[in-house]
């Protein structure tokens, strides 16, 4: 732009005609205006309140600089929606400040020469939701800590994932399932729950210990519907709960058997076919209780009667008659009985019937005379099998 003058000087005590008037006047407009353009100028200052009505455009170019000294005292309305932006992908802003009188929060990117884009959930949420990112910075809300999944497979339950109960099916397959390290997951609570009738085992491991047990060796979930709830206390985890549905089973000797007979639920009488325990599970504690009643006749009886339990090869409980002299000729019957705890080392638990001489161990269709029950347990269960 030009800078401004004028065609003619007026001095005092002198006469100008229109023309000359008119001349100066234009030379004015073309200086300001550099004659056929708007109002261009370079450099301009406005003291008090200045509007500018319609359009405005600031800057012409990218090197050009707006600075602003003054407060923002209104809103900034946005004429088209998802259009505009606020920095490009290489120039960013520092920091947004939100906040009231009490106190602003800062929002700052982080100081990464990776550009990426975070998307804000379509809706609010509801209360105790959290954001999960889904990888791709699409943000979504899912419950805190409250998510429950469902697996038939071995699963391990990560940091960021916010499980708090697993419901496992584990058919006939034994899994695991992996608790996230205590350390990164201070106070956090985690259910896990069999949910199926499969003989698979839960397996619930971590790399610390579960109230002492050894993180690797793990609690173990064998029937329908028990289940465990732990929590880290930023160290190891501590059981809060455990529900074990002990299962048991009760077998009875239908009819008596009065000769010795090795295996009664397969070798004896065909009435007691099944008399024995099987499908028990390797590690697994039972408790085993024997019922026999013994009937013996005749006077002078030494013989011993003895309804034993085999389990792996060994005798792992037996109950036996009394041998008593009789002076006259006599028929007596008594009831015998044992208890034992142990871990299973094989499937199955038979039994056998020894009996020297005169003398037969009863049986009936009721639970009334001899039967055997056997009960799972939980690990937690004294391995003792002294009951006194």
């Amino acid at each position: 732009m030009a800078t401004p003058s004028v065609t003619n000087i007026f001095v005092s005590g002198t006469t100008a005609d229109s023309g000359q008037v008119n001349t100066n006047f234009q030379d004015l407009l073309n200086a300001l205006t550099d004659g056929n353009n708007d109002l261009s100028i370079a450099a301009l200052t406005c003291s008090g309140t200045t509007t500018l009505n319609g359009s405005v455009n600031l800057g012409n170019a990218g090197a050009d600089d707006l600075s602003i000294s003054a407060s923002l005292a209104s809103n900034i309305p946005i004429k088209t929606n998802d259009t505009y932006d606020f920095g490009s992908a290489t120039l960013g802003l520092q920091n947004i400040f939100l906040g009231g009188t009490g106190g602003t929060t800062a929002i700052k990117g982080a100081a990464s020469i990776t550009t990426y884009t975070m998307t804000l959930p379509g809706t609010v949420g509801v209360a105790g939701q959290q954001l999960l990112n889904s990888g791709s910075g699409a943000l979504e809300w899912i419950a805190g800590q409250m998510a429950t999944v469902a697996k038939s497979a071995a699963y391990v339950i990560t940091d960021i994932d916010k499980v708090r109960t697993v419901l496992h099916t584990t058919g006939a397959s034994n899994f695991d399932v992996t608790l996230p390290t205590a350390a990164d997951n201070t106070n956090r609570i985690i259910t896990v729950k069999k949910v199926d009738s499969g003989v698979g085992i839960v397996t619930v491991k971590a790399a610390e210990t579960i109230d002492g047990v050894a993180g690797a060796t793990g609690i173990l979930l064998y029937q329908q519907y028990e289940d465990i709830t732990v929590q880290s206390d930023g160290t190891v985890y501590h059981v809060l709960s455990r529900l074990c549905k002990n299962k048991w089973q009760k077998k009875k000797l239908v009819v008596p058997e009065s000769a010795n007979v090795t295996d009664i639920g397969t070798n004896g009488d065909a009435s007691n076919s099944g008399f024995e325990f099987n499908g028990m599970v390797v590690g697994k504690k039972y408790r085993l209780h024997i019922k026999a009643f013994f009937q013996q006749s005749g006077t002078s009886i030494t013989e011993t009667l003895s309804l034993a339990a085999i389990h792996g090869g060994v005798t792992i409980a037996s109950a036996s008659s009394r041998s008593d002299a009789y002076s006259v000729a006599d028929v007596r019957g008594g009831t015998r009985s044992d208890l034992a705890i142990v871990k299973a080392t094989a499937t199955k638990i038979t039994f056998n019937f020894g009996v020297n001489g005169t003398g037969t161990m009863s049986g009936d269709n009721t639970f009334t005379q001899t039967w055997v029950m056997l009960e799972e347990l939980n690990d937690y269960e004294d391995e003792t099998s002294d009951f006194t």
